[in-house]
């Protein structure tokens, strides 16, 4: 329609009219390219939204579990020392009981969670550029980092804690019908111990409360940026509820 116009003002030499048909096209053309220009943003911020999303849900899980797994940690390497100063000593002070939680200590470690299925996704796809937060990116990525180093760490651990031959499991007389286990007790699970042999294994003690020491603190770097991105996360949503409410928009 408006070609057959144009064409039929050409025709005519109305050059006016041909000018006027020329805007019209023009501004006809630059809206179509600004309307689907703020498509494209609607869907860029709606795809955003949708993944800042999940990783609030997801690191919001990770910490929760993060805060059970280090303070266990830290419990079962305070178990190890305190079962190393104890054979450091000629004879047993503990009574039996106590004994065995220093036991159950040296004799446990804690896996950390696997790293959220949304960092794995954004960094295998390359998503993670579609976070406008470069903050949010950085502290993502150096989560990433932080858990890449503990899973390379891990074989090495658990070999550490776990050799074979091992002189500190062969001290101990353990409990090996796991159903009469109360979790109340440590003593559920250890009968006796041999407290020279106990003396004996003080280096593979001291290797032990080592790697729970490691994997402990590879929990809290993991805790602490995880608090970070959810900290990030937070601060961000605050503004843009603030930005709707006054109607400004922020740079």
């Amino acid at each position: 329609m408006l070609l057959r116009r144009i064409t039929k003002h050409v025709k005519e030499q109305n050059w006016l009219a041909v000018g006027i048909d020329f805007i019209i096209v023009v501004i006809g053309v630059f809206i179509g390219i600004q309307v689907s220009n703020w498509n494209d943003v609607r869907v860029e911020k709606q795809t955003e939204r949708q993944l800042v999303d999940r990783v609030q849900q997801e690191f919001s899980l990770l910490e929760s579990q993060l805060v059970v797994l280090v303070r266990r940690l830290n419990g079962i390497k305070s178990g190890t020392g305190c079962l190393i100063g104890e054979i450091r000593k000629e004879e047993p002070m503990l009574p039996h009981e106590e004994m065995s939680e220093c036991i159950w200590g040296a004799s446990a470690l804690s896996v950390l969670p696997d790293a959220p299925a949304v960092v794995t996704e954004m960094v295998s796809s390359g998503r993670l550029s579609q976070l406008s937060n470069k903050e949010l990116r950085k502290q993502i990525i150096l989560y990433r980092d932080n858990h890449q180093r503990y899973e390379r760490y891990m074989p090495q651990a658990l070999a550490s804690m776990y050799p074979p031959n091992s002189q500190f499991f062969d001290a101990v007389h353990w409990n090996t019908d796991t159903e009469t286990w109360t979790f109340q007790t440590a003593s559920d699970a250890v009968l006796s111990y041999d407290f020279q042999k106990l003396q004996q294994a003080e280096g593979e003690l001291q290797i032990k409360q080592l790697v729970q020491h490691d994997v402990s603190d590879f929990g809290m770097r993991q805790l602490e940026l995880s608090r970070e991105i959810l900290a990030l996360i937070g601060a961000s949503e605050t503004k843009r509820e603030n930005e709707v409410e006054t109607g400004i928009t922020q740079p």
